[in-house]
C-alpha cells in the first residue's frame, strides 16, 4: 500500500485535497489500542489534540508528540497506533498535538503550536524536565524548531527528544533526496517543493526554524534519532546527528537499512517498527525518570 500511495502522488498534479486523502487512507491502520491505554480528547484551546494514557501512568510526566504529513496533512488521529504503542511501552502519557496545517496556516503556526502545547502543558503542572518531546518526519523538525525557541527565551529543555525519520534541511541539499528517489517506497518527491513553499511562504527555506540542520544545536537535551538508508530523508537524519555531536549534544542514532520512510507508523503489523518503538520509548523513559 505504501508504494501504491507513492505511485498515486507520482502520476497526479499537486491537488491538496488527494495529497491529504492518500496520506490520511495510507495511516489509518484498523488496529486497536494496545490493552491498557486509554485514548482522551484534548479539548484544551492551548494544547488540542488526544491523550494515550497507560493504565497507572505517573500525572508528572508526559511526552508530546508531533506527527508528520510535510505541514500540510497528518493528525493525531493518522498517528494513533504510533502514539498509543508508545504509551503502552513507555508507561507514560503521550498528549498527540492536533496543531494547524498549511495552507490555511503557513509558517510559523504550527511551530508557534508546538510551542504553546510545551507551555501549557508546563502551566498544567508538568515540569519542563518532566516533559520530553518526539516527532516524527516534518514533526521532527518542529520539535527541533521548539526546542530552539524554548532556548531563545531562556527557558529549560525538555528531558529529551526522539526524531523519527527526520526532515532537517528543506533546502534540497541531501544527497539522499536524489540517491534514494527510487528505492523510498511511501515519500513522493514530486509535490516536495510545493509542499514546503505553502508552509514557508516568504521565509526562506535554509531559515533554521524551517530547516534545522542550519541551527546552533548546542545546549539541545539528549537526542535519539532513527532513520533507514533508503529512504529519502537517510542523509537529513545523518547531518542532523554529526552535527549535534559536534555541538555536544548526547546523540543516540539507530541507523536501518532496507526500511522505508516513517516505518514505526506500522507497529501493530511490523517486527522492525515494533522493535522501533520499543527503543523509544525506553530511551524517553529512562531520560523522564
Amino acid at each position: 500500500m505504501r508504494v501504491l500511495v507513492k505511485r498515486r502522488l507520482d502520476q497526479s498534479p499537486f491537488d491538496l485535497r488527494v495529497i491529504r486523502q492518500a496520506m490520511t487512507a495510507r495511516l489509518l491502520l484498523p488496529a486497536a489500542a494496545p490493552r491498557g491505554v486509554r485514548v482522551e480528547s484534548s479539548r484544551d484551546a492551548q494544547a488540542p489534540g488526544e491523550w494515550a494514557i497507560p493504565l497507572g501512568a505517573p500525572t508528572d510526566r508526559a511526552v508530546l508528540f508531533v506527527h508528520g504529513g510535510a505541514f500540510i496533512a497528518g493528525s493525531p488521529r493518522t498517528h494513533r497506533a504510533l502514539t498509543t504503542w508508545l504509551a503502552a511501552r513507555s508507561g507514560v502519557r503521550v498528549l498527540s498535538l492536533d496543531y494547524r496545517l498549511a495552507p490555511e496556516f503557513p509558517f510559523p503556526a504550527g511551530l508557534d503550536d508546538v510551542v504553546q502545547a510545551i507551555g501549557r502543558l508546563e502551566s498544567s503542572g508538568f515540569a519542563l524536565s518532566r516533559i520530553a518531546l518526539a516527532g516524527d518526519s516534518a514533526g521532527a523538525a518542529l520539535v527541533l524548531g521548539a526546542m530552539q525557541r524554548l532556548r531563545a527565551a531562556g527557558r529549560t529543555m525538555p528531558a529529551a527528544a526522539a526524531l523519527i525519520c527526520p526532515l532537517t534541511d528543506m533546502t534540497d541539499a541531501s544527497g539522499s533526496l536524489r540517491t534514494n528517489a527510487r528505492s523510498e517506497p511511501l515519500l513522493s518527491l514530486r509535490h516536495r517543493t510545493q509542499s514546503f513553499v505553502l508552509y514557508a511562504g516568504a521565509t526562506p527555506l535554509d531559515d533554521p526554524l524551517l530547516s534545522p540542520l542550519y541551527a546552533d544545536l548546542r545546549d539541545f537535551p539528549p537526542l535519539l534519532v532513527e532513520s533507514s538508508d533508503i529512504e529519502v530523508l537517510w542523509d537529513d537524519a545523518r547531518r542532523l546527528v554529526e552535527r549535534a555531536r559536534a555541538a555536544g549534544v548526547s546523540v543516540v542514532f539507530v541507523p536501518q537499512r532496507g526500511l522505508g520512510h516513517d516505518w514505526q507508523l506500522f507497529v501493530p503489523y511490523v517486527p522492525e517498527a515494533r522493535q522501533s518503538v520499543e527503543r523509544i520509548a525506553k530511551f524517553l523513559a529512562d531520560h523522564l525518570r
